[in-house]
């Protein structure tokens, strides 16, 4: 891959730290060129791979949405972000709801040919669930998704964030925010933050909404709703954040072009600085100093055309590539 200038992250100081994830299912520190070491994330306990450390899958979790009170015939609509800040309080994002409808009987339709496929989902629900096109044709005016389907009949915009527990109920009720959004990308809480604001990503709307931690209150508004740009009060299609230990967060962004962006703001949610890059990075996290920041790097000239990716350390005037695959989860920082 050639040298490009990709968005620059805003870091204090070079730090000897190294990041510690797992790749596959193998525990891996990148200081050190070793043999991998195979460990459970909980010392003692046991469970299944050692990427979910002591957590095995839970049939029946979380429990179907038709259940909910006045939810009806509805089920999951495309799942797009999850954040667990503890084990009884799980925060799942979706793109609204599907009709609740059995699995159709298998028919062959040609020698060899079968729907539904055998051991998969019948149903595509991110291809069946809105949004629809970005904007109105012709135009930057957000599109109105009645190309994703009729309202209410093959989706239902509700649910939109989803608060769960360890047995799989559904404890919370945020349905008041549904039509805030267009495509909640991600959810979010900073490490640092002690009063635990909930931070919502909505790429479409072009827009970071930041909650109360009881989702009582619509703390904040970073970025201008529906309105696409790249200065310090827009955003194009934002997706990622990473939080540094002093507030400051990096969010990973788009350019009008279709290049990669970046934006530093402060605790506060104020821009500070807005960079234009080729390529993309898709923040994964900082180290604890803040020196460092743990990157997903994007090979592709645009979003749209990602190609491969694999994971950088980005320091004050340096870039390490640590690992080839990006399919990775971060579970600490090492000396």
């Amino acid at each position: 891959m050639s040298m490009r200038n990709r968005a620059s992250f805003i870091v204090t100081a070079a730090v000897a730290l190294a990041v510690v994830f797992v790749v596959g299912n193998r525990l891996t520190s990148v200081q050190g060129q070793g043999a991998p070491t195979r460990v459970a994330a909980v010392p003692g306990e046991k469970g299944g791979q050692d990427m979910f450390g002591a957590y095995n899958v839970q049939v029946g979790w979380p429990k179907p949405l038709s259940g909910v009170p006045g939810v009806g015939k509805w089920t999951w609509g495309a799942g797009q972000g999850v954040f667990a800040e503890s084990p009884n309080r799980v925060f799942v994002l979706e793109r609204g709801m599907l009709p609740e409808i059995e699995r159709p009987k298998t028919v062959q339709i040609a020698p060899s040919v079968e729907f539904p496929i055998g051991r998969l989902p019948w149903r595509d629900a991110t291809s069946a669930s809105p949004p629809g096109a970005l904007f109105k044709q012709g135009t930057q005016e957000p599109g109105d998704d009645l190309d994703a389907g009729k309202p209410d009949v093959d989706y239902k915009w509700a649910r939109i964030i989803n608060v769960i527990d360890a047995q799989g109920n559904h404890i919370e009720d945020w349905t008041q925010y549904d039509k805030m959004f267009r495509r909640p990308h991600s959810v979010f809480e900073s490490p640092y933050d002690p009063q635990k604001d909930v931070w919502i990503v909505d790429d479409y709307r072009h827009a970071i909404f930041r909650f109360s931690n009881d989702g009582k209150r619509l703390l904040q508004t970073i970025g201008t709703v529906n309105v696409p740009g790249t200065d310090a009060t827009h955003f194009y299609r934002p997706t990622f954040m990473a939080w540094a230990p002093n507030g400051e967060l990096t969010v990973a962004s788009m350019n009008l072009d279709g290049g990669a962006g970046a934006v530093t703001l402060s605790a506060d949610g104020l821009a500070q600085e807005t960079e234009n890059a080729e390529g993309i990075d898709l923040p994964l996290g900082w180290s604890p100093d803040g020196g460092t920041l743990a990157v997903r790097a994007l090979e592709g000239e645009t979003p749209f055309e990602a190609g491969a990716s694999h994971v950088e350390l980005v320091r004050e005037g340096s870039r390490e590539r640590v690992s080839d695959s990006s399919d990775v989860t971060i579970v600490g920082w090492s000396e």
